[in-house]
């Protein structure tokens, strides 16, 4: 299992010894930690609302610190101020007993995330 912390600030993710800044203009929500990765979901309620990533806010890093992927959009939408349709971004990470890794929504739905290329499966409901 990695050793993973993030600063106070949530704008530097530590894997091992190796500090990574986030490159986006979020802050760091919490931390799933695997064996070779280190699974970030980033608080995009505090980024401007057209951040190009709002719905992709699930990242996976290798051990080096490395982006590996960015999730898939969930399916879940909302029209927004704009008048457009946008996904929800996701609001807490889970990791399962059997080590899934398992992202929700804040309307009521977690999937399943595939750890090697972050395509989200299996949804189910959840109570909130």
């Amino acid at each position: 299992m990695l050793h993973v912390t993030y600063s106070d600030e949530g704008r530097t993710l530590k894997i091992g010894n190796r500090n990574i800044q986030i490159p986006d203009f979020c802050r760091i929500y919490d931390v799933a930690a695997f064996d070779d990765r280190a699974v970030v979901i980033l608080d995009v309620y505090d980024c401007p609302y057209d951040f190009p990533n709002r719905a992709r806010n699930v990242v996976a890093f290798d051990a080096e610190g490395n982006l590996l992927w960015r999730i898939e959009p969930m399916k879940v939408t909302f029209t927004g101020r704009d008048g457009k349709e946008h996904a929800y971004p996701y609001s807490e990470l889970g990791k399962g007993r059997d080590g899934t890794l398992w992202a929700a929504s804040p309307v009521g739905f977690a999937w399943q995330v595939d750890l090697a290329t972050g395509h989200t499966s299996n949804p189910i409901q959840i109570d909130k």
